[in-house]
């Protein structure tokens, strides 16, 4: 026959599943720090490219990043591959 557990047993025992529950919740708090999608365009922008500085550059298309809390266009630019 087994004997019950002691009142000081299930008291450490509460504690350790509550000190489970709150790590996992602040562990879960952290790891929802996804950024907002880039603000859509609200005009249509006409890019006119510059010529081709040399024959084997490739055209980078313009788009946004996301720096020090806020979306910043990048314009297109040609690069050398």
């Amino acid at each position: 026959m087994k004997n019950p557990p002691t009142p000081s047993c299930v008291r450490a025992a509460r504690v350790f599943v509550l000190a489970a529950a709150a790590a996992t919740a602040l562990a879960a708090a952290g790891c929802s720090s996804a950024t907002p999608p880039p603000p859509p365009t609200e005009t249509t922008v006409v890019v006119v490219r510059p010529p081709k500085p040399h024959p084997y550059a490739v055209w980078l298309q313009g788009h946004y990043v996301y720096h020090r809390g806020r979306y910043q266009w990048v314009p297109g630019h040609w690069s050398q591959p």
